[in-house]
């Protein structure tokens, strides 16, 4: 079997790795652990490499000449990711040819999935995405112990079109970066070459391959105005091929009508005069909704079709939409009762359009189904007043024109409240069960009923009466079903009063809403403490997402914990206090139950990691509260004002009138603060001492 997709690189091509061929560092014999390898660097952070080296009494299944030294690559993310910066900015007017050999680890043989990879990427902060392939290794080592030099079979090689690479956040110039990956079992690679050459075929197409919507309407059919740079000249990459006499456009009937997939002849355009770097041709006639290849071979003064003209790669577009085309979608809605909340969208079409508003339970669009709001409408905004508790849910829009039907996304409508609210009161365990006294329904099911002396004085007796004591009575923790909180809204605060028992000993939870065996994508967030008591954290899984970590509350004493979470990311509060903010911190949504007083739902039904200390005043909202909100809720009940500092003053020279000896910040500015000023007032440290007077 044979992976060769090109030829042999031509000489012009500039190599843009170094170290290929893993010999640096040379660590002769197997297994040979480290953390570097010369120009290299692991996918992700202290991960550990193998070399490998062909020895005469070992490794002799490794391919390659005596002393060949190879990369062992293991499946996975934990070794199987290596890259390369080039510190070479891509360009349309290049080709990449990425070629390596590789082949599966002796032991490995007779797997029929192993698996590997190859990706360029960008090198920017997103390490964005520009070309990838994934490829079987099935039959790439005979299993023998003993084996030459590496065959043909196990060399793979790719030419790479910059005309390929699209998407959000591509910025042609940007450095360019290799990785290789061993997606599943373990493989030897080496000799790995990435070379970079002028682009002698035509390139820098436009409309850019894989282009949507391309041309303009013309009656029932699109034109499309075809461009493209004309081939360089290999000696002098700079100019164009002085051999190039015209260019020979093939272009493929509309894909998604015809099962043929060849590229037929269409015309001959001669080289511009004026410009000849460039050519354009407009093709008519295409069908609205199509999808054609097209490709311009480079004549050299061939027939048409003739392998001596320097062939084109095949590029793809898609024509406009007979359809509207959704730019803007609607976004969520969370507003307090009474309020106007506005929806809109934007669209693109072809004939004038309308708009139709639906309201549904789910995210799912089924106007059989929903309710229609209205009637049809060439106003894109749909605006609810005095909304009320009814108006909740997700609202799309049905975009209509004389081609057809385009359906936004649903985006959520909320109004704002406490969704539940477990006073953990004595007087509120009714039942066998922790009563929610928001009127949400959400009760908390104990797993097993808690004894009388589980209730203890609570944070302030008079004003939050009892607490729930799970350090003794740790099968006190609550399931409080499986809906989100965040439903329609996408935003959360969730609030509580705790005192610690200390250092845990074991991974505890707080508030989580996770269960197994799914426990890391199946879960919305999980707020837990480490074993050591170092570090209290909240995560969401699931999702590309950021977590929030603070210290964890002090031992016997009433702290006050909140976090909230929206579009802009989460926050962590402690006492009131915004103690850590991550944009990036993103909700997941799923139907895990819902943990009081733990980390996770197990299998067998028993909650797992169970707070060691006492619970108070839990609460959680359908909104994200502001920093004032989350000092309120502290303040209500502590009576202790909270140095936020919400309007962002300047406080660089609070530097006394607090603490115990009035010595410490009090977040304010004033006579403590001066006197401290003052007290160093005409101190002078310049010598000599005349200077100073």
């Amino acid at each position: 079997m044979c992976f060769a997709l090109w030829g042999t690189a031509s000489a012009e091509g500039v190599e843009l790795i170094s170290n290929g061929g893993f010999q640096d560092p040379n660590l002769p014999g197997a297994n040979n652990y480290v953390t570097t390898v010369a120009d290299w660097v692991s996918g992700h952070d202290d991960n550990l490499v193998r070399l490998e080296t062909k020895e005469e009494d070992n490794r002799t299944a490794v391919p390659g000449l005596e002393g060949n030294q190879v990369l062992r690559m293991t499946g996975g993310w934990t070794t199987g990711v290596i890259q390369q910066s080039t510190y070479h900015p891509w360009s349309q007017a290049e080709v990449y040819r990425l070629s390596f050999n590789a082949c599966s680890a002796r032991w490995e043989a007779p797997a029929t999935d192993g698996v590997m990879g190859a990706r360029l990427l960008q090198d920017d902060a997103e390490m964005t995405e520009l070309w990838s392939t994934e490829f079987n290794m099935t039959g790439t080592h005979t299993g023998e112990t003993v084996v030459g030099d590496w065959e043909p079979y196990q060399t793979f090689e790719f030419e790479i079109d910059p005309a390929l690479f699209s998407g959000e956040g591509v910025s042609e110039g940007s450095d360019l970066i290799l990785e290789v990956s061993s997606v599943n079992r373990n493989h030897w690679v080496d000799n790995v070459s990435l070379q970079a050459e002028p682009a002698a075929g035509a390139h820098n197409p436009v409309p850019a391959y894989g282009a949507e919507n391309a041309g303009t309407p013309a009656g029932n059919l699109v034109d499309v105005n075809l461009q493209w740079n004309t081939g360089l000249d290999p000696a002098n990459p700079s100019q164009i091929n002085p051999a190039i006499t015209e260019h020979h456009l093939f272009m493929s009937e509309d894909q998604n009508v015809s099962e043929d997939p060849n590229l037929y002849y269409v015309d001959t355009i001669a080289l511009g005069t004026e410009s000849p770097e460039t050519a354009s041709v407009t093709v008519t006639g295409l069908n609205f909704d199509g999808l054609y290849y097209w490709s311009v071979d480079e004549g050299l003064g061939y027939p048409v079709g003739s392998p001596d003209n320097i062939a084109g790669a095949d590029w793809m577009f898609e024509t406009q939409k007979s359809v509207p085309i959704i730019t803007q979608q609607p976004e969520n809605q969370v507003v307090s009762t009474g309020d106007t909340a506005t929806f809109t969208i934007t669209a693109d079409s072809i004939s004038q359009e309308t708009y139709q508003w639906y309201l549904s339970a789910d995210q799912v669009a089924d106007p059989a189904q929903d309710q229609a709001i209205g009637s049809p409408d060439t106003d894109p905004t749909l605006t609810i007043d005095n909304v009320q508790l009814s108006d909740e849910g997700y609202y799309y829009c049905e975009v209509t024109n004389d081609g057809g039907t385009a359906y936004s996304d649903a985006a959520g409508l909320a109004v704002k409240r406490i969704v539940a609210h477990w006073t953990l009161d004595t007087a509120d365990f009714v039942n066998d069960t922790y009563l929610d006294s928001s009127s949400e329904g959400r009760d908390a099911i104990p797993y097993a009923v808690p004894a009388v002396d589980a209730f203890v004085p609570g944070v302030d007796p008079a004003k939050t009466n009892e607490g729930l004591d799970l350090d003794e009575n740790p099968d006190a923790a609550a399931l409080a079903g499986t809906d989100s909180p965040a439903e329609f809204s996408d935003e959360i605060t969730v609030s509580l009063w705790v005192k610690s028992a200390g250092v845990p000993g074991s991974w505890v939870g707080i508030v989580s809403k996770r269960q197994e065996p799914d426990w890391q994508s199946g879960s919305d967030w999980y707020w837990t403490i480490d074993p050591t008591g170092d570090n209290m954290s909240i995560n969401s899984a699931g999702v590309d997402s950021e977590g929030l970590s603070y210290d964890p509350p002090a031992e016997g004493e009433w702290t006050h914990l909140a976090f909230t979470a929206n579009a802009e990311g989460g926050k962590l509060y402690y006492n009131g206090v915004n103690v850590d903010s991550e944009p990036e911190f993103e909700l997941n949504k799923t139907d895990a139950e819902l943990v009081i007083g733990g980390s996770i739902l197990r299998d067998e039904g028993t909650i797992g990691g169970v707070f060691n200390g006492v619970m108070d005043d839990v609460r959680i909202y359908n909104y994200a509260k502001d920093e004032a909100e989350i000092a309120d809720l502290y303040y209500d009940i502590s009576e202790t004002p909270v140095c936020s500092n919400i309007l962002e003053l300047d406080l660089q020279f609070d530097v006394a009138g607090g603490g115990p000896e009035g010595d410490q910040p009090d977040c304010k500015i004033g006579l403590p603060d001066f006197l401290e000023f003052a007290s160093t007032w005409l101190n002078c440290g310049l010598y000599p001492e005349d200077y100073c007077y």
